[in-house]
């Protein structure tokens, strides 16, 4: 029962931190047309792009706002006369975009496929491995044409009519 209470109240702990520690992120969190507005206003002395998402602005009285772009492309598209005209006059102190990796195309398509390739080899592999091995008459198709069969002559036996099955039945009408 005590270690029930003790997960009980780390888990609330837990969920109270997060929560706070999201609410503190967003308190600076602003909208798009915030940013458009700083920007027109030359209130911006300094911006910074992270990860290709999120746009950090240094402001003149010194504070900071964050805004989570969709597109660095659109952004630069949007304000990008915008901001060299404001680095140009100097309003503009500093800006660093920094990109998020992106994989080349001719990778993209390549892993997926040798991916493929390597998955099914490994499991035609194991299948045959598994059939080479199998022991006894099931599960062993390469062993088919070796069945041993004896003739009638090897076994000395010899057939009648009467040992046919269904000749009683020809018998009784």
């Amino acid at each position: 029962m005590r270690s029930a209470v003790v997960y009980v109240v780390l888990i609330l702990l837990l969920v109270w931190s997060f929560t706070a520690f999201r609410s503190a992120q967003q308190e600076n969190f602003i909208s798009y047309s915030q940013v458009r507005s700083y920007f027109l206003n030359e209130q911006v002395t300094a911006f910074q792009v992270e990860d290709n998402q999120t746009l950090v602005l240094q402001m003149e009285d010194g504070k900071v706002w964050y805004h989570r772009l969709a597109d660095v492309e659109l952004f630069y598209n949007d304000l990008g006369d915008v901001i060299d005209q404001q680095q140009a006059d100097g309003t503009l102190k500093e800006f660093d975009i920094q990109p998020a990796y992106e994989m080349p195309l001719w990778l993209q398509i390549t892993i997926p496929i040798v991916g493929t390739v390597v998955v099914v080899m490994v499991i035609w592999g194991v299948m045959a491995m598994r059939q080479q091995n199998a022991q006894g008459g099931q599960g062993s198709m390469s062993r088919f044409g070796k069945a041993r069969t004896r003739t009638l002559e090897e076994t000395g036996k010899k057939v009648t009519f009467d040992d046919v099955a269904g000749a009683d039945e020809e018998k009784a009408e």
